[in-house]
């Protein structure tokens, strides 16, 4: 079963989320650069996150396109919670 502290157990796996439920879809070099983490951390958390079903992954070559797994209804509740905590945020 899965676990909210699975998903939200680190800053670096928020970060990641936060990055894709705004993006939808997004190069992992880019990522790199939105959340100031380095390509082997990020490639781990996104085999985590995939792993769970969280998120997917598209490969081209050498080439890496992540985004949220939209079919997943945990992914609809991280999306909702991220988006009104920024909405609180600005606030």
């Amino acid at each position: 079963m899965l676990e909210i502290e699975d998903i939200f157990s680190s800053r670096g796996k928020i970060r990641i989320l936060k990055v894709l439920v705004e993006l939808e879809e997004v190069h992992i070099k880019e990522l790199s650069r939105r959340t100031k983490l380095n390509h082997k951390v990020i490639s781990e958390y996104l085999t985590f996150l995939e792993g769970l079903g969280i998120v997917k992954q598209k490969k081209f070559g050498r080439i890496r396109f992540v985004k949220l797994n939209e079919g997943n209804p945990y992914v609809r509740l991280i999306q909702r919670f991220i988006n009104e905590w920024q909405q609180i945020k600005q606030v």
